[in-house]
C-alpha cells in the first residue's frame, strides 16, 4: 500500500513509518494504565487519520512492530525530535 501524498493529509500520515510505530510503543509502555490527558487529544486527532490512510491491517502491523520495540523505539524518537 502506498502512503498518501503530503497534500492529502496531515504530517502524521506523510511521515516515515517508524514514527507511526510509536503508537504501538506507547501502548505497550502504557500497559493497562489509562491514556494520559495530554496524550488523548493527539490520539484522537491523528489515529483515525492514520487508520484511514493506511488501513486497519497496516496500522495494526506498525503498532505491533512498535510495541515489540517498546522503550527502544520511544527513546530513539524522543532523542531524534529533541523533546
Amino acid at each position: 500500500m502506498t502512503s498518501p501524498s503530503a497534500s492529502s493529509c496531515s504530517p502524521a500520515c506523510s511521515a516515515p513509518e517508524e514514527p507511526r510505530g510509536v503508537l504501538g510503543a506507547a501502548e505497550a509502555l502504557r500497559g493497562d494504565a489509562a491514556v494520559d490527558f495530554r496524550e488523548r487529544p493527539v490520539l484522537e486527532r491523528f489515529e483515525p487519520e492514520l487508520e484511514a490512510a493506511l488501513g486497519d491491517d497496516a496500522l495494526a502491523t506498525l503498532k505491533r512492530e512498535g510495541a515489540d520495540l517498546g522503550l527502544e523505539l520511544a527513546f530513539r524518537e524522543v532523542v531524534r525530535t529533541g523533546t
